[in-house]
């Protein structure tokens, strides 16, 4: 994901783990006049979706929706204090869309408390439908050690559960085996939420304590109508 605190915000700005591209297929899109996405990449089989933050913009939802996507992620919160600015035009755009499934991400700092987090995160966020879902975004060890960010992780998604009242089930965890294993140390503390795995290979490296992902974000350089520049853009199976 392409994330950062906002110049200005009262938190460290941190630089990501990917570099946000504008995908050179939204020339030949606007061009073209076409309503299809254009991934530049080979897109793997099954539904997709794209995920976006303030970097994104304004985003019409319908346009989405009208492209074939069949699900969609949105930044919420990150850190204690801080709620991305697009937050609640992109939830409440996404639910009148008719986005079949979506789900909401916090981009955690195992730096800081992980209750504080997840309260910030999960009183953001609100009431959640049947569809939606909860995700820790971890690719950031804030100078943390491996154990550390294991534990930081476990108390963060037990946080989480506990005060959303939603099952291991419908709260998630993006990372990548670029990330979890040498910065998590491959800890299975979280093996018991559903995986949205980060690998933009032909097939995800899986990190260790999961033995299979349920989205795979397979490209930053999605160009998908209704959204503006490039996107992350996942399949799920």
């Amino acid at each position: 994901m392409h994330t950062q605190f906002p110049t200005g915000s009262n938190l460290a700005a941190m630089s990501l783990a990917s570099v946000v591209v504008v995908a050179v297929g939204a020339i030949a899109l606007a061009a073209c006049g076409s309503a299809k996405p254009v991934f530049n990449v080979t897109k793997p089989a099954g539904p997709w979706g794209p995920d976006v933050s303030h970097y994104q913009g304004t985003v019409d939802w319908n346009k989405v929706k009208g492209a074939g996507a069949s699900f969609a992620f949105v930044k919420a919160t990150e850190g204690t204090s801080y709620t991305d600015t697009t937050f609640k035009r992109n939830w409440e755009g996404m639910r009148a869309a008719g986005i079949a499934r979506r789900g909401a991400y916090h981009f955690g700092h195992p730096g800081s408390s992980a209750s504080a987090q997840a309260s910030h995160f999960v009183s953001t966020v609100g009431s959640m439908e049947n569809s939606e879902v909860l995700v820790l975004d971890i690719e950031t060890s804030d100078n943390q050690g491996p154990s550390e960010v294991a534990k930081w992780c476990g108390e963060f998604l037990s946080a989480v559960m506990k005060l959303s009242k939603l099952p291991a089930s419908r709260v998630y965890v993006y990372t990548g085996e670029w990330f979890w294993d040498p910065k998590a140390g491959g800890s299975s503390v979280a093996s018991a939420h559903p995986l949205w795995v980060s690998g933009y290979t032909s097939s995800p490296p899986m990190p260790k304590g999961w033995s299979s992902w349920t989205y795979w974000q397979y490209t930053d350089k999605g160009s998908v109508p209704g959204v503006d520049g490039g996107c992350d853009v996942s399949v799920s199976k």
